[in-house]
Formats: structure tokens, sequence, C-alpha cells
């Protein structure tokens, strides 16, 4: 079942949204006929009827409330210094409009949602931060904007489908996720990783590592991820560590690096074979204690900075 929402972002700095139609809702049905019925739309009383109008076309509930306005307080706006409000007044910077999946806002397959308001909104999605700009509309598949993969569970959108392509912008990192970025930066350091950031449309979307085996052979393994937010959970890093330690192949990294001249020349398969295995054993000493590792940093800045105040607080006790 193919379930669909339909959203609208007023000039009131208000989000509304109609109740969640179950059934053949994607971009190839249903949510074409949305599409098209939304572009008309100009105002939040002529959204509102548009809704009604596609339930008696299509669905005919009768006992549902079919629309009303979202709760804000499930929908942050990250302003340009790392802060969140709950408050649209307060900032025009970045809404994440899926902030908890868990509220209903995002467990829709498919999510239409149209700025009516005067101004260009940026909505945070799972594969970046998209510009959407007055009376335009963006699609999603739950948090992930398709307007610019056209791409739909898979399946390419067809070319006749005229659905605009939208700029992105860099994200606004939240005062918690900048601290949490040095932090596995720090943890990685540790283990001796030098770490490099990947970073795509705007956002951070996984990490280089990079070391030496004992031997002098320079590693460097991936980690990334198609929803960028998971780059601030240390569960799905871990995860992604144990991965990298568990596909690690000594045998095909043999194979590889003698392929060249030189590194023939300067190792033998014994010594190969030898200088991968502590090189592995590095990988899965860094997905077994990565996690506790990260958390003894965490705990050790708290303290830090919970001492700095101290010490503030005891110099300006002196005047």
């Amino acid at each position: 079942m193919h379930r669909g929402t339909m959203f609208a972002i007023t000039n009131d700095n208000e989000i509304w949204k109609s109740t969640q139609f179950n059934g053949g809702m994607g971009v190839d049905n249903l949510g074409k006929d949305c599409y098209k019925q939304l572009e008309n739309v100009k105002n939040l009383e002529e959204f509102k009827q548009m809704i009604v109008d596609f339930n008696k076309k299509y669905f005919e509930y009768k006992n549902e409330i079919l629309f009303f306005k979202a709760d804000e307080k499930k929908h942050p706006f990250i302003s340009d210094n790392g802060e969140i409000f709950y408050d649209y007044t307060k900032t025009n910077n970045q809404l994440d409009l899926f902030y908890d999946i868990n509220t209903g806002i995002s467990d829709s397959n498919s999510n239409y949602i149209k700025n009516l308001s005067n101004k260009p909104i940026e909505i945070i999605c799972s594969n970046g931060v998209y510009i959407l700009p007055p009376k335009e509309i963006m699609i999603t598949n739950y948090d992930e904007c398709i307007n610019n993969i056209r791409v739909s569970y898979g399946k390419k959108i067809n070319e006749d489908f005229n659905i605009k392509q939208l700029e992105t912008s860099q994200y606004i990192e939240t005062n918690e996720e900048k601290n949490f970025i040095e932090n596995i930066v720090k943890t990685f350091e540790h283990f001796e990783y030098k770490t490099s950031l990947l970073i795509y449309d705007g956002v951070k979307q996984g990490f280089e590592i990079e070391k030496w085996t004992n031997g002098g052979v320079d590693m460097i393994q991936t980690i990334q991820f198609e929803d960028f937010r998971n780059l601030y959970n240390v569960d799905k890093i871990e995860e992604e560590l144990e991965k990298v330690a568990e596909n690690f192949s000594i045998d095909d990294e043999i194979d590889l690096h003698r392929q060249g001249n030189d590194y023939k020349q300067a190792f033998s398969i014994t010594e190969s074979l030898k200088d991968f295995t502590e090189y592995h054993q590095d990988l899965q000493e860094l997905s077994t204690y990565f996690k506790d590792k990260f958390l003894r940093i965490c705990q050790e800045n708290e303290k830090e900075i919970a001492n700095n105040n101290y010490d503030i607080a005891d110099s300006l006790s002196d005047y």
C-alpha cells in the first residue's frame, strides 16, 4: 500500500498537512494528479479545498479529519549559528520537517510539499538540504527528496512528468552536531587514523580514515551514508566500522598490491601476509573499542567545559 500526504507552508509560518491517503499515492499513480492539482493551489484555503476534492474523487473518507496544522514543536528550525528553534517566526534558515519519524510526519511513502509563502524555504531531507522556492513543490519518498534524482523507489520517473529541480544549500549543523563530529575525529586520532570528511552538495556524508601499515603501505577506508544524518549517530558509525573490519580481505590486499613491481621488490609474500594481518588487527581493534573511546572523550570534554566554567565563576567572584 503506497501512502501519501500533502503539506503546505504558509505566509503565516504555519505547516499544514493532509490526512494520510492510503493506496496508490506514488508519482506513477495518483501522486501525479496530486502534484498537478497542487500546482494550481495559491493559498491555504485553496489547499484545504484541494484536499477535500482529492478525497472525494479518489478515497471518499467519511470520518477523517482531512487537514490540520502540524505541531511545530516537532519541526525545529536550525539557525545559521547552530541553534534550534521551534517557532518558525524566530528564524528563517533550515526546516527539519522530518525531525522525528515517530511523530507520523514522514511516515508516508510519498509526501507532496508546497511552499505557499513568499520566501524560499530550506528543507532538510535525508539526502541533503533543498531550497523550495515560493509556489513550488517538493516530492519526497519518506524524507528523501526525489526532485533532482528523479528516482522513486528504484524506478526512474517518467520524463513527461515535469518535476522542478531544486537548488541545494549547505547544511547548518547544530552545536551538538559540531561537537559530535569533533569528538568522532578525536576518537579516530586516538587510534592513529587521519580523518577526512566526505562532503557532497553541502552535507557531510561520511569519512575517509587513513593509516599506514607497519610496513609502510598507505591504507584508506571509506565510511559513507546514504542518509547523511547517520553521520551524527555513533551506533551507525560503529556498525559501518564493523563492516569494514569484517569485509577486509588479507588475500585480496596481497593480490592487489603485488601487482605493482615496486611493492613486489619491497615485500615478500610472507612479509605482506604479516603486514596486512597486523593492519587487519588494527581495524578490528578500532571497530571493537571505537564507541567506548568516543564516549570517554565526550565525558572528558564535558568535564573540561564544566571546569572552565568553574574557573570563570571563580574569577568573577574576586570582583
